[in-house]
């Protein structure tokens, strides 16, 4: 179940085309996988298990798990974003940031393709930028060091892709000058 009530709230207020709604990524991406074998790790049972889930029946965190491992991307990432866009540091099921940080680490060659939800992408990082220092100390070390590292595997995944130019951000760009306003340890 998901820890965050809030974007699950969100979530489901957002209007999905129906083409999309009612289909699992099994059906959109027209591609059956086998059994998964009864050995498999968790992660590996439940991702066959929620590709056969109708997406309006996922929740943020099926979602975010699914990004993880490079499952449906083309209609998940677009919902990702718009969860983003309202909250960027939103906090699936580990730590605030999550989402976003695995939407960073997406398969690179999906923002190559797509330069809509690349620049979607920048956005929310403008927006993260303006937030990150509302956090509090705990919070602020473990979603930097999180987005930290996240944004240097997305640079290096852009810069693969002959995008050397384009990335705006750097991860120092937006999170060491915030550090100054991080609220003070105790």
């Amino acid at each position: 179940m998901s820890k965050c009530k809030a974007p699950l709230r969100i979530w489901k207020s957002l209007t999905l085309p129906k083409a999309l709604a009612h289909k699992s990524i099994e059906n959109l991406e027209k591609a059956r996988w086998e059994p998964p074998d009864p050995n498999a790790s968790e992660v590996a049972l439940r991702c066959h298990e929620l590709r056969r889930k109708a997406i309006q029946e996922l929740d943020v965190s099926d979602i975010r798990l699914l990004i993880g491992q490079d499952i449906g991307l083309q209609f998940l990432i677009p919902i990702a974003l718009k969860l983003l866009e309202t909250d960027p540091l939103v906090e699936c099921e580990h730590y605030k940031g999550d989402l976003l940080a695995v939407v960073l680490r997406a398969n690179p060659n999906y923002f190559a393709e797509n330069a809509g939800e690349r620049s979607s992408l920048i956005e929310v990082i403008d927006f993260a930028k303006s937030r990150i220092n509302l956090l509090d100390h705990i919070d602020f070390d473990t979603t930097n060091e999180a987005l930290e590292e996240a944004l240097q595997v997305f640079e290096l995944g852009q810069k693969a892709y002959g995008r050397r130019g384009g990335v705006r951000y750097r991860y120092s760009d937006i999170c060491n000058p915030l550090r100054a306003s991080c609220p003070p340890r105790h």
